[in-house]
């Protein structure tokens, strides 16, 4: 026990705070958009223009273009989230995803289910659509074809060197233990892992990495994250958690595990916080 007095208030007041830091022993990281970013940076030409709809929807463009709004269009007709549920799930934008990726994500749909179930549908729709030219319907087409493909979104994934960093040194310091919460697609995240082993997955365990495919529940449903602290067996004030998208971070705090909203431009921001906290 701390012992209050006038004569070493500061200090002891300082060992509360560290005592409080110590806590947050367990970095929950995000993936997409936090440890890594889309990128068309080793894609041709025409495979960035069929990637245009997944760049829009994990990247956070603010504007689909005129291809992307086609598949849009037809994937939300399909079948739209029920916008009276207290939470829906969203793209980077604040756009909220069409239900059938909300299945892909949650496990209930593998790539190869949902191309098909996406592209029979489109199918259909093209048939009454007069709208739009033959040359335009076939690019959307592609465009939906694309997003579902898992080796085309795990090439379309590259590191974010300056968190990655931060999450080496947080491996070296001995002081946590690293886990992610992410929300991926079985097929596309087995890609994705054995792509980045070494430099991103080396530093966590196989058990401490939950995907939205494997939990059946997606960011940022509360259930992903109790999924999360039921299995690992650790309390949420014990956490800290980093992701770039504020719906996510909202969701965790009012389970009581404290966050920050990364941006890609504000790196050091990380590092400082969790200096505060004494894992760096």
């Amino acid at each position: 026990m701390i012992c209050l007095s006038k004569f070493d208030n500061f200090y002891t007041l300082k060992n509360v705070a560290m005592i409080h830091n110590q806590l947050k022993k367990n970095i929950i990281w995000d993936l997409s958009g936090t440890l890594l970013k889309s990128s068309s940076e080793h894609l041709t030409t025409q495979e960035a223009a069929d990637s245009s709809l997944l760049f829009y929807l994990w990247s956070g463009k603010k504007k689909p273009s005129p291809l992307d709004t086609i598949a849009l269009t037809v994937m939300n007709q399909l079948g739209k989230q029920n916008e009276q549920n207290s939470t829906i799930i969203r793209n980077p934008a604040g756009e909220p995803l069409p239900e059938i990726v909300c299945f892909f994500l949650a496990g209930k749909l593998s790539s190869g289910d949902a191309s098909h179930k996406a592209l029979t549908f489109f199918d259909k729709w093209t048939q009454k659509n007069q709208t739009h030219s033959s040359e335009q319907l076939s690019q959307a087409r592609r465009i939906i074809e694309t997003f579902f493909d898992p080796y085309c979104l795990a090439r379309c994934f590259i590191m974010i060197p300056g968190l990655v960093e931060i999450l080496k040194q947080t491996s070296h310091a001995q002081k946590t233990v690293n886990y992610i919460i992410s929300n991926w697609d079985k097929e596309s995240f087995d890609l994705i892992y054995k792509k980045y082993q070494d430099p991103i997955f080396s530093y966590f365990k196989l058990n401490h990495i939950l995907i939205s495919a494997e939990a059946g529940y997606v960011k940022p449903h509360e259930e992903i994250f109790n999924y999360f602290l039921d299995t690992q067996k650790i309390t949420p004030e014990s956490c800290f958690f980093i992701d770039d998208q504020k719906d996510n971070i909202t969701t965790a705090a009012r389970l009581g595990i404290e966050g920050i909203q990364f941006n890609a431009d504000e790196t050091e921001l990380v590092a400082i916080k969790l200096r505060e906290l004494n894992v760096l």
